[in-house]
């Protein structure tokens, strides 16, 4: 499948990336990002700098007879939010430096710009309390091959023959803390919107969506620094859901 990079390149745009200097070449930046050329830079100021330096350099090769996309990647506000909680006072802080770094690009860029400043997910914090875990509940756990997904949108692979039994546990278990719906049931529903034939056995045999505030997690197979998080997101309320988007002309 073709990315928007892609697309946008093969329109007679200029194409540039900014993020980390490890991002390029990886696996997610080749399946999600590719297109155009790719300019590593470290701190928020220097991608600051490697922004403006591509449009006023696309500026200057071609006039204003074409246009360029430029795309900064700043992940410091999501990770704090994970991390510390999006109600922290350190989600604050790279928020702060955020809005200062829009300030600036704003002032920077000039009026022939548009600048979108837009998040990934909302978030919700969840206390260290409020977490179930699979790896301790043999009831959760039986059936189950394999736990995909966040904590707050699980996936769950079922062996073979044990999606029904499965959903009949977790049900009585968390009662009206989740939503279980079946692969088809998800689908028609519309949770996934579109989705390709192709793509289909890549979510769960059975799809788990929490509606309280907490978190399942697999303590068997996740890495100990998720197991820590505390922002999260994936479930289907307001506060996940709604997309903050800043446009400046």
């Amino acid at each position: 499948m073709p990315t928007e990079f892609e697309r946008a390149e093969r329109a007679g745009l200029d194409v540039v990336r900014i993020g980390p200097g490890y991002f390029d070449g990886s696996g997610l930046t080749e399946a999600a990002l590719r297109g155009g050329r790719f300019v590593a830079a470290d701190t928020l100021q220097a991608r600051v700098d490697a922004t403006v330096q591509a449009v006023s350099g696309h500026r200057r090769l071609s006039g204003r007879g074409s246009g360029c996309l430029v795309y900064l990647y700043w992940g410091e506000v999501d990770k704090s939010g994970h991390v510390f909680g999006c109600g922290s006072w350190e989600w604050g802080e790279e928020v702060a430096q955020a809005d200062a770094a829009v300030r600036q690009l704003a002032a920077r860029l000039g009026p022939d710009t548009l600048l979108v400043t837009i998040a990934d997910h909302g978030m919700v914090d969840i206390g260290r309390d409020d977490r179930v875990d699979v790896g301790t509940e043999p009831v959760l756990a039986a059936g189950v091959r394999h736990v995909g997904g966040e904590a707050r949108a699980l996936h769950l692979y079922c062996e073979p023959g044990a999606a029904d039994d499965v959903r009949a546990a977790w049900t009585a278990r968390l009662g009206s803390a989740v939503d279980v719906a079946s692969r088809d049931q998800a689908v028609r529903a519309g949770w996934f919107g579109p989705v390709a034939p192709r793509n289909l056995r890549r979510i769960g045999d059975l799809v788990v969506v929490t509606r309280d505030p907490i978190a399942i997690v697999d303590s068997r197979t996740a890495r100990p620094e998720l197991l820590r998080l505390i922002g999260m997101h994936g479930a289907q309320t307001e506060e996940e859901q709604l997309i903050p988007m800043l446009v400046t002309t």
